[in-house]
């Protein structure tokens, strides 16, 4: 455990303003409704007034473990919390408590334990929370035989220890599959906190703290003035279009904003100030460091023909955690360690059409294309450009034209609503909305970028799944672009300029678009019915975006003659733009980046490299110093 800091007194507040929130009865995602009575349970623990507090809120979190529900891991997390530190409340009657370890010691904690369930076990998220659960209980009941598998606790404990092992190790090397994510990182955290703070294996806690803070020095580097606006591996529209409002946008207003803390629940945040591990003071200075200009860039995950270069083998079952977690099991080299590890048992019939496909292809001796994946999420080299002004972020040159799933490539964040980007839409009626009319694209793009210039380049082509149809996906391409949410908006020579403050975006398609009548629910919740999709009806498009401020590139109108007086020629196989703040531009599909004659590295970045901290990517990356500037 960290010492206490300064920033306390806002995680006390925090405390409260959940605890007096009218959270009503208990609806909608139940993994999440147990975390609403941890700050009563907390703020009576430090004696002060608890605020509204509801068994019903619990219990209807212990439903999803009773019936073995997908995301029953996000409840778990918080109940181990409730056992952990709340075992003396006076909130909690003797039922109470009673009820709470029935459910856990009947859990499902892996899917290969007996029973039938509905989850999803193998995301990065999903494994994390599952093992830390299961390590807790069987730490807290070590000789109680638990009933779903006849196992004593301390076989729990010890089964859950060896995959948080490798799944730490994984993390401290190669970072998170689903990067920078403002939604997931939140479960991530929250089960790293209670293993921080509750594992007895002191190097587990060690290591778990360790990756922790790193996850939080990811989300300092890549937000700006409490918004989460960079490029994500996996995300929603909420977290797109309203970059204030998401869990680690949460975490970074509680932690080093300036303005009165939220309230909104964020697992994490609600674990951090209900505890006594702390972050690192150094990462609360990066978080607050948006007055200097800064250049980040950083490395994330592994593809899955990458793996052996740093040790973590495809078709070593062993090592199949990693790559399933990372979305990968349907990948040529991993698919036959998926089917050793299940015996070859399919979980559905189809289960394994890809380790059938991929067979019959190799015995005929005919290519296939190696990345048509549908969920996968591969190595991701982030760039990120944060001024005073604004922040602008991609995953440099990220599996083009392979099928999308919900990657948030990139974003140009000038404000809480004022943010654009571009996409390929997937129909509305994709199976759990990913991809989707805006979560993550149908095929992805090609987009690179250097400081506060962007090209992002859409070829949209079918995509067939093995020897299945086509991956979803519409034959074109959009931009979100909220007129309502800027101060001023412009069109001029296929230029839409947006300004909001004093800091300044500017869009340019190559084909003509047109703007499309917005949906007056969605128009809402970017505070205006104005129109916020830009749509070029064709399957090849490039776009061009640059980023100004007031302090750099003069009044707006000056930005805005500039811009649409700069030459953009060529088309997604050689673009060049000679942009008035950096000059010449170019790149195309097959082709790198370089500015002003000078090549631009957009791939195999270091772990880190920025003001804060440098480390190759590979070996354990270093501790998140106290004492980081």
């Amino acid at each position: 455990m960290t010492s206490p800091s300064g920033n306390d007194e806002r995680l006390r507040a925090y405390l409260r303003q959940l605890a007096v929130r009218d959270w009503g009865a208990p609806s909608g995602f139940a993994g999440r409704t147990c975390f609403q009575a941890i700050p009563a349970l907390e703020l009576e623990r430090q004696g002060a007034p608890a605020g509204d507090f509801r068994w019903e809120w619990i219990d209807f979190s212990l439903e999803l473990l009773r019936r073995r529900k997908d995301c029953q891991d996000f409840a778990m997390v918080g109940l181990l919390r409730m056992l952990c530190r709340y075992r003396d409340s006076r909130l909690l009657t003797p039922d109470h408590r009673a009820a709470i370890e029935t459910a856990l010691l009947a859990a499902k904690y892996a899917e290969q334990d007996p029973g039938e369930d509905t989850c999803c076990w193998h995301t990065e998220n999903h494994q994390v929370q599952y093992a830390s659960s299961e390590l807790l209980v069987g730490q807290l009941f070590p000789d109680t035989v638990f009933p779903n598998t006849g196992r004593i606790g301390a076989w729990h404990r010890e089964r859950a220890r060896e995959a948080l092992y490798l799944w730490l190790d994984w993390r401290l090397r190669f970072s998170f599959s689903e990067w920078n994510s403002s939604c997931y990182y939140d479960e991530d955290g929250a089960a790293l906190l209670n293993l921080a703070e509750y594992a007895e294996d002191p190097e587990l806690c060690r290591q778990s703290k360790a990756v922790l803070d790193q996850l939080a020095f990811h989300v300092a580097l890549n937000s700006w003035r409490g918004l989460t606006g960079a490029s994500q591996g996996r995300t929603y529209l909420e977290q797109q279009i309203a970059p204030d409002e998401t869990p680690m946008a949460t975490l970074a207003q509680v932690c080093w904003g300036d303005e009165p803390v939220p309230g909104r629940l964020s697992l994490a945040t609600v674990l951090l100030a209900a505890g006594d591990v702390r972050l690192p003071p150094g990462v609360l200075a990066v978080g607050r460091g948006c007055d200097e200009e800064m250049e980040n860039r950083e490395r994330h995950g592994l593809d899955a023909e990458g793996g052996p270069a740093f040790g973590v083998y495809p078709d070593r079952q062993r090592d199949c955690p990693f790559f399933m977690g990372a979305g990968q099991e349907h990948h040529h080299l991993v698919v036959g360690a998926r089917y050793a590890l299940r015996s070859g048992q399919e979980k559905w019939p189809g289960y394994f059409v890809d380790h059938d496909y991929y067979a019959r292809c190799k015995g005929r001796g005919e290519a296939f294309d190696t990345w048509a994946l549908p969920h996968a999420l591969g190595q991701a080299d982030l760039y990120t450009f944060r001024t005073p002004d604004y922040m602008l972020g991609c995953a440099q040159d990220y599996h083009p034209g392979a099928p999308g799933y919900q990657q948030f490539i990139w974003c140009a964040t000038l404000g809480r609503r004022a943010v654009v980007f571009t996409t390929n839409p997937a129909p509305a009626n994709v199976p759990y909305g990913r991809p989707g009319p805006w979560v993550g694209n149908g095929v992805l793009p090609k987009v690179v970028q250097y400081r506060n210039v962007l090209i992002a380049l859409h070829r949209v082509r079918p995509c067939p799944i093995y020897d299945q149809p086509p991956w979803f996906r519409q034959d074109r391409v959009h931009a979100w672009f909220p007129r309502g949410a800027f101060d001023a908006v412009v069109e001029r020579k296929g230029w839409c300029f947006g300004r909001k403050g004093d800091a300044y975006v500017a869009l340019r398609p190559d084909k003509p678009a047109e703007w499309l009548a917005p949906d007056p629910a969605l128009s809402a919740r970017v505070g205006a019915n104005e129109p916020y999709e830009w749509n070029v009806g064709d399957i090849d498009v490039a776009w061009v975006c640059e980023l100004g401020a007031r302090r750099t590139h003069g009044d707006f109108a000056t930005f805005v003659g500039r811009i649409s007086a700069a030459r953009v020629e060529g088309n997604l196989d050689g673009l060049v733009y000679e942009s008035p703040s950096l000059g010449r531009v170019e790149t195309g599909w097959q082709r790198g980046l370089t500015v002003a004659g000078q090549p631009i590295a957009t791939r195999d970045y270091p772990r880190f490299d920025n003001p804060y901290c440098q480390a190759p990517f590979g070996p354990r990356a270093p501790s998140i110093a106290e004492d980081n500037p």
